[in-house]
């Protein structure tokens, strides 16, 4: 779900940004994930942006303080400990979901596909409506499976976000992550696009890859 949060918070017109994810395991407990990180959402997109803040994955945002030294005053300490608060209801709220059975809850190995796009209204008015409008679109996919077609492989599922995703939304550019990934910078999106909108090198580029950052390496 960080990686979601992180994908939604990038700097780009949120009604232009489009976020799916494709959970080809089929667990109920994924999408259930997805609409509490939606809810979640409200609260952290808003923050971000007021406050300009570059790690937008809220684990490792709060994990690591150093950003911190860039604001200061009353209010965004305030405003930290309370999207923290709230963060901490998020997390609980996920693992709640994921400890009464859910995990067990697959839709199994024959089931259609599962398209879902998540929404949810609030009722409270802390949240400022037009903040709760700049909101990206969020959708959950999970691809139709027959045991008698193969399916275990990831391109399979690749292929089947791309058609999901060009009749909702039909993006020219699409950035891919992993699910145990998050956007280091919420600009990165449009520097990814300075590539491809580069008139000199834009008909031959197909792909950008980003440098990679990696925490928490075994010594294997």
């Amino acid at each position: 779900m960080n990686t979601v949060l992180s994908a939604m918070a990038m700097d780009y017109p949120p009604d232009k940004l489009h976020v799916y994810l494709s959970d080809d395991g089929g667990a109920a407990v994924t999408l259930k994930g997805m609409r509490e990180a939606w809810r979640f959402a409200k609260w952290w997109l808003p923050f971000c942006r007021r406050y300009g803040i570059k790690c937008r994955a809220p684990e490792a945002y709060f994990s690591a303080e150093e950003e911190d030294a860039d604001f200061g005053g009353s209010e965004f300490i305030q405003d930290r400990e309370d999207i923290k608060e709230k963060y901490e209801v998020f997390k609980k709220r996920v693992r709640e979901k994921a400890t009464v059975g859910d995990t067990r809850s697959r839709l199994g190995r024959d089931h259609p596909a599962v398209i879902e796009v998540i929404q949810e209204t609030s009722n409270d008015d802390a949240i400022r409506e037009n903040e709760t409008k700049n909101m990206p679109l969020l959708v959950y996919v999970s691809r139709e499976k027959r045991p008698s077609h193969p399916h275990y492989f990831k391109a399979g599922a690749l292929n089947v976000l791309l058609r999901v995703s060009g009749v909702i939304s039909n993006s020219p550019y699409i950035l891919g992550l992993d699910c145990d990934m998050h956007c280091h910078d919420p600009s990165s999106a449009r520097q990814a696009m300075c590539f491809h909108l580069d008139p000199k090198i834009s008909p031959s580029l197909a792909l950008v890859q980003f440098p990679q950052k990696f925490h928490n390496i075994s010594n294997n």
